[in-house]
């Protein structure tokens, strides 16, 4: 898999990219006393966009992750159960379809704010207002209008 972004999480950190899936890592004290990394049983695999690599991820909140992928669509992976010995059971559903035409480049979130913003290579960036679910069409779409020399 090609590693296309990494996100710090509570206990360890979590890796997405070229497979379609994001994989977590637990932080874990050895017996020589070492803290080292060890992948979980939890994983977030997104097999209806199996063509799509995730190129971007937030953490709205403990059990909440935002999910950018190469094809300009965001999805909302919400925790389900993590009691199974098979890992964590997310419920992974489109937040809005089609607000990039194209990858999401980057992500970032404001928590004092509510907001968070993507942009993409479309030229375009969007403003969420997460206060609700994000999949409510709270979404300020601003051009971008610089113009390349």
């Amino acid at each position: 898999m090609k590693i296309e972004h990494i996100l710090s999480v509570k206990n360890g950190f979590a890796i997405a990219g070229s497979s379609s899936k994001v994989i977590f890592y637990e932080k874990k004290k050895s017996p020589n006393s070492k803290t080292q990394y060890f992948q979980s049983k939890n994983k977030i695999e997104l097999q209806k966009y199996i063509y799509n690599s995730v190129n971007n991820l937030i953490l709205l909140n403990e059990d909440t992750f935002l999910i950018g992928l190469s094809s300009g669509e965001l999805l909302q992976a919400t925790l389900l159960s993590n009691k199974s010995d098979n890992g964590s059971h997310y419920k992974i559903e489109p937040c809005i379809l089609h607000f990039h035409n194209k990858k999401i480049n980057s992500m970032a979130i404001c928590e004092r704010k509510s907001i968070f913003v993507t942009c993409s290579s479309d030229k375009t960036v969007v403003v969420f207002n997460y206060l609700g679910r994000p999949n409510q069409k709270n979404a300020l779409n601003v051009k971008n209008t610089s113009t390349s020399k």
